[in-house]
């Protein structure tokens, strides 16, 4: 619901910017470091996507016993797709960014991310579990 290429997990290496080279002359481990960036964002990302799910499951009133697979779905898509999008990220890395824009259209641009919203929604509502 809350996760694409747009996401927090698709720019947290990027959006160090010019800082990303201090980063890397630190005494710390720069493997530790993408390690700390990584959770952080994910944990930030599946918090936001929980507090949205159980907002919407309990509007649409969600038996109980449904919420435990719910949320556990949630958390392995989550950390998922947060690997793929990090992995993305340092794939793309761009630091001499000066717009948010620039981050947001590196890869498949904008008619790449509408087709992929767009194929997912068809593929969502096409391939029900009955």
């Amino acid at each position: 619901m809350t996760f694409n290429a747009y996401a927090l997990v698709g720019n947290i290496i990027s959006l160090d910017g010019e800082n990303f080279e201090m980063m890397r002359s630190f005494p710390i481990k720069f493997t530790h470091y993408l390690k700390i960036k990584f959770w952080l964002a994910t944990g930030i990302q599946i918090s936001l996507t929980i507090i949205l799910s159980l907002a919407i499951a309990f509007f649409i009133r969600l038996k109980i016993e449904l919420i435990l697979p719910l949320l556990s779905g949630i958390i392995l898509s989550q950390i998922a797709g947060c690997l793929y999008y990090f992995a993305r990220d340092w794939r793309l890395l761009s630091l001499n960014w000066t717009d948010p824009n620039q981050l947001l259209s590196r890869g498949l641009g904008n008619w790449g991310v509408f087709m992929m919203t767009f194929g997912s929604m068809l593929f969502g509502k096409y391939c029900k579990i009955n």
